[in-house]
């Protein structure tokens, strides 16, 4: 729904990229593009008349349910995980890069040398690096770099399983 509670459209289309032909569109009143990519995708196979297929979307479309009923259906999707930035405070938060990956234990490492913990989300189909609280309340680096606390801490380390 749009401003004032009035109808907010979203028109979503599947495009064949060989021939750049769209092969079915719908209008749907979701704001949101996730719960769209298999619907699209489906009608997209039944109009083409093949058994399988791969599909390209954007983040917008990311959503694990969706990927799974795809791959059930025979259709390839390539979409990447929607990844949020964490644009608040003063520049002096830690970024990605900041993060050393170990690839034996499938981890990561935090510039105060404290491993995160891993916890999988199964309705996305992702795995989240977490940071303990007590680990970030005590670390050395926190006066200068961390200020975020428990639940706060941004989940931005994740792997598509």
């Amino acid at each position: 729904m749009g401003r004032h509670s009035l109808p907010a459209y979203n028109v979503q289309t599947a495009v064949d990229a060989e021939h750049s032909l769209i092969v079915a569109q719908t209008v749907v009143l979701d704001a949101s593009d996730n719960r769209c990519l298999q619907p699209m995708a489906e009608a997209a196979k039944m109009i083409l008349g093949v058994d399988g297929f791969s599909v390209v979307a954007d983040a917008g479309y990311s959503n694990g349910e969706q990927a799974a009923g795809c791959e059930a259906a025979g259709i390839l999707p390539y979409v990447p995980v929607m990844r949020t930035v964490n644009n608040q405070g003063d520049g002096t938060l830690f970024g990605r890069e900041d993060f050393r990956y170990e690839p034996d234990t499938d981890t990561y490492v935090c510039p105060g040398n404290k491993r995160l913990r891993q916890s999988t989300n199964r309705k996305d189909r992702y795995i989240l690096y977490k940071a303990a609280a007590r680990d970030c309340g005590a670390c050395s680096l926190n006066h200068s770099a961390q200020r975020l606390r428990g639940s706060d801490w941004p989940d931005t380390f994740t792997k598509m399983r």
